[in-house]
């Protein structure tokens, strides 16, 4: 039975492995840094997370396998990360820079948004337009199997996600 990590777990570990604080440094880990957010944008209404942790960690493991599975040579020109709102995951695809003067910050685009509904405890999928507007995917039904949700994205039938 596979047991997944806690976010507690995950900064302990990184702490183990890089030897740094805060699991600030990630890359002995191989994985992406989590993105750092304000307190107050992690917390829900009451002060509490409400995204389930157990389906943030299997989202971030979704991310670190995809990111493992591109080619050695598109390595340094694109990679994934995982932005997590209090209600909500976007999923990113980020590039590096392509102009000098534009600094050294990746550009990150926004594929798909997985928004929680804690009420009925789940997922559903949204689609980003051109004016980076999210969308409800209406082709998938909202279910509390998040392994689901990624499958759907993943899958992408209608080529909306990953174009």
């Amino acid at each position: 039975m596979t047991r997944y990590l806690s976010l507690a777990e995950y900064f302990w570990l990184a702490e183990q492995v890089t030897g740094a604080k805060g699991g600030s440094s990630f890359s002995a880990l191989g994985v992406p840094s989590p993105n750092p957010t304000p307190r107050s944008r992690r917390t829900g209404r009451y002060g509490q997370g409400v995204l389930p942790e157990t389906d943030v960690a299997r989202a971030r493991r979704w991310v670190a396998d995809r990111n493992d599975r591109m080619p050695e040579e598109s390595q340094d020109q694109i990679r994934y990360e995982l932005d997590v709102d209090p209600r909500s995951l976007t999923i990113l695809e980020c590039r590096p820079p392509w102009k000098p003067e534009y600094g050294p910050e990746w550009t990150r685009f926004p594929i798909a948004r997985l928004r929680y509904t804690k009420a009925r405890k789940e997922w559903s999928i949204y689609w980003r337009d051109r004016n980076l507007q999210f969308h409800v995917y209406d082709l998938f039904d909202p279910t509390p199997n998040i392994e689901a949700v990624l499958a759907e994205v993943d899958r992408d039938p209608t080529c909306i996600f990953w174009g």
